[in-house]
């Protein structure tokens, strides 16, 4: 048996752990289509529904890396409109989120340099900190405590550079660090900071620019990251620092050096989705409505609204098995499964769109309770 086919078995044994790609028809951030039904969708990123908005893309792909044939003056546009939305100095654009937080930490840190991961933190951060050669330890989730004594203990035996690198609001748990506590440790300990502002721009903070902006702590981290592919409804991913942190990224980045560069009318589309998230003020209030209705019935008490809603099912099977029944249902809400999440906490994880309506949460509801992962009373089951 071929090594490739030995990993596949084990997978297949481990049922709970096997994934397949569905064959999606047609897609709409309320409704999609599946097998010839038309499902309420309560998987999607597309937060304010900005996927529904006309592209006018003009001109072919240029296939050449920026740093060769690429580059046009389109890109360094959106590159300086992206900087202002962002009040920074500088922005940087990749062909995908998960490049630029690959190529950002691969880039900054090395060998004799420490990286502290939050535990929830996105795959591709894990991956760019080990692509570093830094040597990585992951702190508790949202746990400030575990991240004081790892950094004292850092203080008196290290001389290497120290990276802390979180999320702005995480991407399956739906929730958010303590900014003011962040800044505190900061102060004190002087690390450089990476934020993954992935779910937030767009949603939170002045006309959409994330929650170091609303929770005014712009100027915070050193490096601050987000994708086009969530409240953008596009693609591409975006680092936003200063000037000099963009000149050593032009070199060092490898996702930016040995990719070919976005095509321009992709590029383009930007400048207008830029336009669309600062005039979206009634989709971010709409949406915020939903959320609110939801955390009531999910029994949650957030400070910071999110779009985000994980049911913990815990064993993967169950979790499949959930997703299977809503889906008869005409529920369209996959299932989370390990590596995803930890093991022992498979999900189903409900994303919020502004194009959702009151009623699509109330059928959401029913199918929970049905299911019994939500009471009848409200909150989990």
């Amino acid at each position: 048996m071929s090594r490739f086919e030995d990993h596949l078995e084990k997978l297949l044994a481990r049922g709970s752990r096997h994934r397949s790609l569905p064959a999606l028809e047609a897609f709409d951030p309320r409704l999609l289509r599946l097998a010839g039904r038309e499902l309420l969708n309560f998987s999607s990123n597309d937060y304010l529904a900005l996927s529904r908005l006309p592209l006018k893309e003009r001109g072919g792909s240029q296939p050449s890396s920026r740093l060769l044939g690429g580059n046009l003056t389109a890109h360094l546009e959106v590159e300086r409109r992206l900087a202002e939305f962002m009040d920074a100095e500088a922005a940087l654009l990749l062909p995908t989120g998960y490049m630029a937080n690959v190529g950002l930490l691969s880039a900054l840190a090395g060998r004799g340099d420490v990286l502290l991961l939050d535990r929830a933190c996105h795959a591709s951060l894990v991956d760019g900190a080990r692509l570093s050669g830094g040597r990585i330890e992951r702190f508790r989730h949202n746990d400030f405590a575990a991240l004081v004594r790892r950094l004292e203990r850092l203080a008196s035996d290290h001389a290497g550079a120290i990276f802390v690198v979180v999320e702005s609001l995480y991407s399956m748990d739906g929730d958010t660090p303590d900014f003011a506590a962040l800044a505190a440790l900061k102060k004190r300990h002087g690390f450089f900071l990476v934020v993954d502002e992935a779910h937030a721009i767009g949603l939170h903070g002045p006309q959409g620019r994330g929650l170091l902006a609303a929770q005014h702590c712009r100027g915070l981290a050193e490096a601050v990251i987000f994708t086009l592919s969530k409240a953008f409804a596009l693609q591409g991913g975006v680092i936003a620092g200063s000037a000099r942190l963009k000149d050593l990224l032009v070199n060092r980045c490898r996702p930016l050096i040995y990719s070919t560069a976005l095509p321009a009318g992709r590029v383009v589309s930007v400048l207008n989705r830029i336009e669309a998230i600062l005039a979206a003020d009634a989709a971010r209030r709409k949406l915020e409505d939903l959320c609110r209705v939801a955390e009531h019935t999910l029994g949650l008490a957030r400070q910071v609204w999110s779009p985000i809603f994980p049911i913990v099912v815990g064993q993967g099977e169950d979790a499949r098995r959930a997703a299977a029944q809503l889906l008869e249902a005409g529920i369209y809400c996959p299932a989370v499964l390990p590596p995803t999440v930890p093991e022992g906490s498979a999900r189903l994880r409900v994303s919020l769109n502004a194009a959702h309506e009151n009623e699509d949460l109330e059928r959401l509801n029913a199918g929970l309770v049905k299911l019994g992962l939500l009471s009848d009373q409200g909150g989990p089951d």
